[in-house]
C-alpha cells in the first residue's frame, strides 16, 4: 500500500489510469478499490482528489500561479469545476484562498504503520472439508528469478497482467463458470504465478 500512495503522490498532476495503481499489489482495480475503502475509509478516488485539492490550495498560497494553470494542472477541465470543487472542500474560492489568514484544509498524504499485537485470545476450530473442484488455464511465461530478473521484473509482468486482464473481462472466466457451475462465494477466481 505504501507503494500505492508513492505511485499516487509521483502522479498526482497526471492522469494516470487506475489498473496501473492496482497493478502494484497483484489484482484487478475492482479487488484494489474495494481494499483501498476498507483500509483507509474513502474511496481510491475520494483519495486523489482530496490530494490534489490539498497540493492546489498550497499552490494557491504559496505562488503567484494562475487558478486556470493550477486548475488544468490538477486534471479539472475548466475554472468552473475546480473552483466548485475547491470550494465545496475549503469552504472559500481559489482566489479568496490566496488571501493572508485565511485557514485552508489539507488532507495529507497516507502512511501505513504495521502494529502486531498478540494479547487477545482467539477462538479457532478445525473443520476438515470435502475436495473443492478447480478448474484453471494455464500459460507459461517462462522462469523468472527475482535477483536476475529484478530489472526486467515489470516488463515481463506486462505479458502476465495482459492474459489476466483478458481472463477476467473478455468472458473466459464466464465460460468457466457456466460450464463447470464452480463458482460459489467465497471461491471465485485466483491467479496463482
Amino acid at each position: 500500500m505504501t507503494k500505492v500512495i508513492d505511485y499516487i503522490e509521483e502522479h498526482i498532476t497526471e492522469d494516470f489510469d487506475f489498473s496501473d495503481v492496482a497493478k502494484i499489489v497483484c489484482c484487478d482495480i475492482y479487488q484494489f478499490g474495494r481494499i483501498f475503502s476498507y483500509v483507509v475509509g474513502i474511496s481510491l478516488s475520494e483519495y486523489i482528489r482530496n490530494r490534489r485539492l490539498s497540493c492546489a490550495a498550497i499552490e494557491l498560497q504559496t505562488g503567484k500561479v494562475k487558478v486556470i494553470d493550477i486548475a488544468l494542472k490538477y486534471g479539472y477541465t475548466s475554472p468552473e469545476s475546480f473552483s466548485r470543487a475547491f470550494r465545496q472542500m475549503q469552504g472559500v474560492s481559489p482566489k479568496e484562498a490566496r488571501s493572508l489568514g485565511v485557514k485552508l484544509r489539507l488532507y495529507p498524504r497516507i502512511t501505513f504503520y504495521i502494529s502486531v499485537k498478540g494479547d487477545v485470545d482467539m477462538e479457532y476450530r478445525i473443520e476438515e472439508k470435502g475436495i473443492i473442484k478447480g478448474v484453471g488455464v494455464v500459460k507459461n511465461f517462462g522462469k523468472w528469478t527475482a535477483n536476475k530478473d529484478a530489472e526486467n521484473w515489470k516488463k515481463q509482468m506486462d505479458e502476465l497482467w495482459l492474459f489476466w486482464e483478458y481472463f477476467l473481462n473478455f468472458g473466459m472466466n464466464k465460460v468457466i463458470r457456466d460450464r463447470y457451475k464452480l463458482y460459489r462465494q467465497p471461491f471465485w477466481q485466483m491467479g496463482v504465478t
